[in-house]
């Protein structure tokens, strides 16, 4: 894998939002800690931060590769989480973009 710039893992980053429900399509709403509520249905899905945040929140810390191939998120989005210290604020920050 082409390891990223902080430019490009940003825009993958902004790219795994989630735009739409994923079981009836209606609009999401940002609720906070990476995870999205749907106005419609009130299905709740997460975008990469919120999958990372929960899996340490239920594994405990590990390596990010474990990570990774655990949750579906690029490693070097995880390292990049982890260099910043990306917390829910840098998160909203991003998303706000």
């Amino acid at each position: 894998m082409v390891e990223l710039g902080k430019r490009e893992v940003e825009a993958v980053i902004l790219e795994s939002r989630p735009i739409s429900c994923s079981r009836c399509k209606g609009k999401l709403f940002y609720i906070g800690s990476g995870k999205y509520k749907c106005e419609r249905c009130e299905n709740e899905v997460m975008d990469d931060f919120g999958k990372v945040k929960s899996f340490l929140e239920e594994q405990g810390p590990c390596a990010a590769a474990i990570i990774a191939e655990s949750t579906g998120v690029r490693l070097d989005v995880i390292e990049f989480f982890l260099k910043k210290g990306f917390s829910e604020q840098n998160i909203k920050e991003l998303n706000d973009v």
